[in-house]
């Protein structure tokens, strides 16, 4: 199971590493098996369930494995009930230019988990003290208050940080289909992009940063190519 492949939990700040294992490229075989275990072992991942925490957990432990400090951000979703938002800080002592997105919860696909764990510990291994910040956000997929609490508590931390980063959105990745890219007019990046067919593609949250003034960019579609795609930029942007 997947609690027996982690040790902290998530009432504690784990001991980031020195340095990540892994080359500083993307490993396709490391993001399958990571989309295997969400797939096979933690298919649900309802908010505020044992599978979601498990989740997060799971997340938790790779970040730190890869050398990112790691901290929490409570999510309430019912009276008694929480999930959270696990967030890998950049290494750098900047604040972030960017912060790399996905939901952790039953909203997020394996695919999606799985390329925001390894273009992390890639990004890591070929820039250590990079400027990006890696966010999972929790009860994504719930009715409460309409729904996307962890994004709308990330936002409340963006803007209580008094942060102003560019938010890039990992949503709906999957291990085949072509890579679609919908962003603003100033991301100044060559990704390859496939046939968007704009809001159509776009996911809820897009409208939600946008409203609070967030630079947004939205990464569906092939969780191979959008791995290799946005580690190239990242290490040009952010390095």
């Amino acid at each position: 199971m997947l609690l027996a492949l982690v040790s902290c939990t998530a009432n504690e700040t784990p001991r980031p590493l020195a340095s990540p294992s892994g080359p500083p490229s993307i490993e396709p075989e490391t993001v399958e098996a990571h989309a295997e275990q969400f797939a096979e072992e933690l298919p649900e991942r309802q908010a505020g369930s044992q599978q979601e925490f498990a989740a997060a957990t799971y997340i938790t432990a790779h970040l730190q494995q890869a050398g990112y400090v790691v901290e929490f951000d409570a999510v309430p979703v019912a009276n008694t009930v929480r999930s959270t938002n696990v967030v890998g800080l950049p290494p750098s002592t900047e604040d972030p230019e960017y912060v790399v997105v996905v939901a952790y919860d039953r909203a997020g696909t394996p695919a999606s988990i799985a390329a925001f764990l390894e273009l992390a510990r890639a990004l890591r291994a070929a820039v250590p003290n990079h400027s990006v910040e890696f966010v999972a956000v929790g009860a994504e997929a719930t009715d409460v208050e309409g729904g996307s609490l962890g994004t709308r508590r990330l936002i409340k931390l963006l803007e209580d940080r008094e942060l102003d980063p560019h938010v890039i959105e990992l949503r709906g990745l999957s291990r085949e289909t072509q890579l679609i890219v919908v962003g603003g007019d100033d991301i100044g990046w060559s990704l390859p992009a496939g046939k968007a067919t704009g809001a159509k593609v776009l996911p809820d949250t897009a409208a939600l940063y946008e409203a609070a003034g967030f630079t947004y960019t939205f990464v569906g579609g092939s969780a191979p190519a959008a791995t290799r795609a946005l580690l190239d930029l990242l290490i040009e942007k952010a390095g």
